[in-house]
């Protein structure tokens, strides 16, 4: 009896001291202070019991699969940079360990402090790609107080965030997941942002002042903008931008583009779904859907903002888009089943009465005055049964039947628009002889030869990508001499040649850096357009 006693004790001894041994080698504690390298998934969880900073000489890697988990609102400061890179089968997770509280204003226990990105070198780019992002939070004082539940970026910062998702984030000032200021450049490309909450400005996107920022691809939904307050028997509502906040009231020079966005049953009382108040800001090939309570919102009297090609759809109760500019370019948008309680059967509201802001192109129902607009169903292929966030916007299709009477029907000379080369769904942004209306290509209309330019144009690239140069020839009329420009990925022109038609044009981009750009060759009146891209 006494030697079975002992053997059981020594395999109880044993079997601790290797479930002890294993959780030993699969952890990591992270008690704060400077870090650097690369975090192992063969290590992981990362627990992380205090506020971290990546020095300006230095960057950490995080591998695929890595799960950093916080034990309180702590942050990671980035001044050098950050590489977090999962992939489509293996992630990397940043949260919280445990969310009790999380939805307390007045404290910050519930949720992790986020990425605070600071005054980067500018030759760092943090990069984010495939990571799951969740219960960041932001409260308190200080200069970053309530912004940015999980960015923070601000000064010449530069970050790539791609296929990743930011979910149950939340701040209260601006926001939800991502809050960009003073300089920042980003591009926030393939995401899905979704369930964050800010309760003034950005539900899931604030960007400031002089960022250059693309937000291109993403699906931003059932995000808030949003706050009540009670006094008596009044109740005082607020918020802007229920998906994304755009502010930049002066600057020209830099570039804010947002293009093939699905933006659906976000929440906020100026701008459901996009508010700006802008110089210059660029909205193209959106779909902006089942918004509370408008669909755009555009604050600035004086701002200079292009509306292209989108589709703004079923948002309610104020209308489809708001404006205070009678200086917008909108043109190629289908704008319909909007509800205005406040004045029904308005799609687009203008504030400065008399001046009304200038529509081109457009479908817009119960009809708009402008070249080219017309006022027919758009026939949608499976639209959302009702307006207003009721309705799941996901659970629709807003593409075109193929007798549509929005196809053929944008505006025939693009020239100038600078109009990325495919739609919200992927597919060539021109498919026949005309753009159409809203952010839909139909992919299934025959080209109508009668109408077909006889000079259409074929252009040849080699090679592409390229290292530092690249030729290209355009089979035009024999002789002819044109303007080749070239775009970045904001729609800012970078290169400029003159060329000659049916000759190899040799364009160096050398001193440009990596990445996927955008041109066009003048010819005449005519403007033909291309892809080049540049790897070194």
């Amino acid at each position: 009896m006494k030697r079975s006693v002992i053997i059981i004790y020594k395999l109880i001894s044993i079997l601790f001291f290797l479930i002890l041994h294993q959780f030993s080698v699969c952890q990591e504690i992270i008690t704060g202070g400077n870090v650097s390298g690369t975090w192992k998934a063969d290590s992981s969880p990362y627990m992380v019991y205090g506020n971290i900073s990546i020095p300006n000489d230095s960057s950490l890697t995080i591998e695929p699969g890595v799960n950093v988990v916080f034990y309180g609102p702590h942050c990671i400061s980035v001044l050098g940079r950050l590489i977090a890179i999962g992939s489509s089968t293996d992630s990397i997770f940043f949260s919280i360990n445990d969310t009790t509280g999380f939805c307390d204003t007045t404290s910050n226990h519930g949720g992790w402090h986020g990425i605070r990105i600071l005054n980067t070198d500018p030759v760092d780019t943090s990069i984010l790609r495939y990571c799951d992002l969740s219960y960041g939070k932001a409260t308190g004082g200080g200069v970053e107080a309530g912004k940015g539940g999980v960015i923070y970026t601000s000064g010449t910062t530069h970050v790539v965030i791609e296929n990743s998702t930011f979910h149950n984030n939340l701040v209260t000032r601006a926001g939800g997941a991502i809050y960009c200021t003073s300089g920042s450049s980003l591009v926030i490309r393939n995401n899905r942002l979704m369930y964050n909450k800010s309760y003034y400005e950005g539900g899931a996107i604030y960007v400031g002042e002089d960022c250059d920022i693309l937000v291109e691809s993403n699906a931003i939904a059932f995000n808030m903008a949003y706050f009540i307050i009670y006094d008596g028997s009044f109740a005082v509502e607020g918020g802007s931008g229920g998906g994304i906040y755009v502010t930049d009231p002066f600057s020209v020079q830099n570039g804010v583009v947002i293009v093939n966005n699905f933006l659906y049953n976000n929440m906020s009382i100026n701008g459901g779904g996009i508010y700006e108040s802008c110089k210059e800001v660029f909205i193209s090939g959106n779909a902006v859907c089942n918004n509370s309570r408008n669909g755009i919102m555009n604050g600035h009297g004086m701002g200079k903002g292009k509306y292209f090609n989108n589709t703004i759809c079923n948002n309610s109760p104020n209308a489809g888009i708001i404006v205070w500019s009678q200086s917008l370019r909108i043109e190629n948008n289908v704008v319909w089943g909007n509800v205005d309680n406040y004045s029904p059967g308005t799609q687009i509201f203008y504030y400065n009465h008399g001046q009304v802001p200038e529509v081109f192109y457009s479908d817009v129902q119960n009809g708009y005055p402008g070249e080219g607009n017309i006022d027919e169903v758009p026939e949608f292929v499976n639209p959302a049964e009702g307006a207003g966030i009721s309705f799941n916007s996901f659970e629709a299709d807003w593409s075109l039947k193929s007798n549509s009477p929005c196809i053929n029907k944008g505006k025939p000379d693009t020239s100038g628009m600078v109009l990325p080369f495919v739609d919200i769904a992927g597919n060539p942004r021109i498919y026949g002889n005309r753009i159409e209306m809203g952010a839909y290509e139909n992919q299934y209309v025959a080209f109508l030869t009668l109408e077909m330019d006889p000079d259409s144009v074929t252009v040849y690239i080699m090679p592409n990508p390229c290292a530092e140069y690249f030729s290209i020839l355009f089979n035009e009329v024999n002789g002819q001499t044109g303007k080749l420009s070239i775009y970045n990925s904001c729609g800012k022109p970078v290169l400029e040649s003159d060329i000659v038609s049916r000759k190899q044009n040799r364009i160096y981009m050398g001193d440009l850096p990596d990445g996927i750009y955008f041109g066009t060759g003048r010819f005449k009146s005519k403007v033909h357009k291309f892809l080049i891209v540049k790897n070194r």
